[in-house]
């Protein structure tokens, strides 16, 4: 309970910190490369805390199976995926917001939105949670954290080979 706390009280500190610094351009004239050294940190804070939301629905998928340490019985930990679809629904509009300024691509863009449909179909479409949907719950999250990693470790790499392009001349 106080690990996730603290992971809240990271979480809230970091977008309130993203906004601050994303409006302060207007009050106090950033140069170029301490902008972008701002926007390519928010771009991996909010990437991060992506995964973080979806291993947390990992573990949430997984909490009814009886050989795992967090196993729960009752099944109202799945209302937490609606808290997550949330947050995720933040991360997704911010990093619209930041597609303004980095190249990142239509896919990383979007994958919060799919990451929240995907994950909440399950839980809308059999409300008893059988194990057929807590698998495909399990197989979803899997994939949605592999494909996070990937394309924010290809369009990382492509930010950071235009600065350098942008540098050089």
């Amino acid at each position: 309970m106080y690990i996730s706390i603290i992971i809240s009280i990271i979480f809230w500190t970091g977008i309130l910190t993203i906004i601050t610094a994303l409006t302060l351009d207007k009050f106090k004239p950033i140069d170029k490369k301490r902008k972008l050294l701002i926007w390519k940190l928010s771009f991996a804070f909010l990437n991060f805390f992506l995964i973080l939301n979806l291993v947390g629905s990992l573990f949430i998928y997984t909490s009814l199976f009886r050989f795992v340490p967090w196993y729960e019985p009752c099944g109202q930990q799945f209302l937490i995926i609606f808290i997550y679809a949330t947050i995720i629904l933040l991360i997704g509009i911010l990093q619209l917001f930041l597609g303004k300024f980095l190249a990142i691509s239509k896919i990383l863009k979007y994958l919060p939105f799919i990451s929240i449909v995907t994950l909440c179909s399950p839980i809308l479409i059999d409300g008893s949670l059988s194990l057929t949907m807590r698998i495909i719950g399990i197989v979803i999250c899997l994939i949605l954290i592999c494909s996070v990693i990937l394309f924010f470790i290809k369009d990382f790499k492509k930010i950071n080979s235009n600065e350098l392009k942008n540098q050089n001349q």
